[in-house]
């Protein structure tokens, strides 16, 4: 049965081949191509983790793989397949603020953070106030001056011991704590003279830098990665099967049999679905890069 599995992936590698081998400036297109691996291959890993945290399904293969990615990928990291120049400025921003020694925050400034948060999930049988409590409690436990993300995290999720599922994801942590201290910064650290120079080296190496993939559909490229489920067909395998017991033994298989061997290859194709990210490099070939998930 597993001849079955494999021309699918010989086609689809074929694919990425051919896009690989036309003309262009050799030298820009393997470096693009080269990055555009790099960055793909990185994105596996979030949908592997997507796919472990969920009972061992992929994403939906009929929505685009962003969208279904959400709480599985920070807007810091997904900057890294899609760029932009707003990004772009307030990283070069959330940088300069960590030279200046960063942005802390008091316990009870990140309970006004987080508890509304906390508050607004499924489920939640608290009020603000006593969730505000139970993580300054749990912060506190810690006995550190300055909490990182990651004890923000295990602060906020201990706050529910008993609860099979996060409160808090670690991507909306890293998302609100980044807006927080960049709204911070704007208002309270930075100059308008500082932000107007970062704003212009920021559109200068935004302008100058070669993201890893093409978005432009007006160029030949794609908006988002294209998401692709790989499984053996049922009906295939089946109707082989049968062909070959036809040959073996003269007659026909019962439907009992048939039915048996049904059962088998559903369990066999639902074991052997394959993930694939394919996208379009930055390059002048618009080749085709992809990544197994495993």
């Amino acid at each position: 049965m597993k001849r079955l599995f494999f021309p699918f992936i010989f086609i689809l590698i074929m694919a990425v081949l051919a896009g690989c081998q036309s003309g262009g400036n050799v030298i820009l297109d393997k470096a693009a191509i080269s990055k555009a691996q790099t960055s793909i291959k990185d994105l596996a890993k979030i949908v592997e983790s997507y796919k472990r945290l969920n009972d061992g399904n992929f994403p939906p293969e009929d929505q685009p793989l962003f969208d279904s990615l959400e709480g599985f990928i920070t807007d810091v990291k997904k900057d890294q397949f899609i760029p932009t120049f707003e990004n772009t400025y307030n990283k070069m921003i959330l940088e300069m603020l960590e030279k200046k020694g960063g942005i802390n925050f008091t316990h009870n400034e990140l309970a006004d953070l987080f508890a509304p948060v906390v508050f607004s999930k499924d489920d939640v049988d608290m009020t603000e106030e006593e969730i505000k409590e139970s993580f300054i409690a749990n912060l506190e436990a810690l006995e550190i001056p300055d909490p990182t993300e990651s004890d923000i995290y295990d602060s906020l999720n201990a706050i529910f011991p008993k609860r099979k599922t996060e409160i808090v994801s670690y991507s909306e942590i890293t998302t609100l704590m980044d807006t927080t201290k960049l709204k911070k910064g704007k208002e309270e650290i930075l100059t308008p003279d500082q932000l107007t120079k970062l704003k212009k080296d920021a559109r200068r190496i935004y302008g100058s830098s070669l993201p890893p993939f093409n978005t432009d559909p007006a160029k030949g490229g794609w908006s988002q990665p294209k998401w692709i489920i790989i499984e053996p067909d049922v009906d295939l395998i089946v109707e082989h099967r049968a062909e070959r017991f036809t040959e073996r033994n003269g007659r026909a298989p019962r439907a009992r049999e048939l039915n048996t061997w049904r059962r088998e290859a559903e369990t066999y194709a639902s074991n052997s679905r394959v993930g694939y990210i394919v996208w379009v490099a930055n390059d002048s070939n618009n080749s085709l890069v992809y990544a197994k998930v495993n």
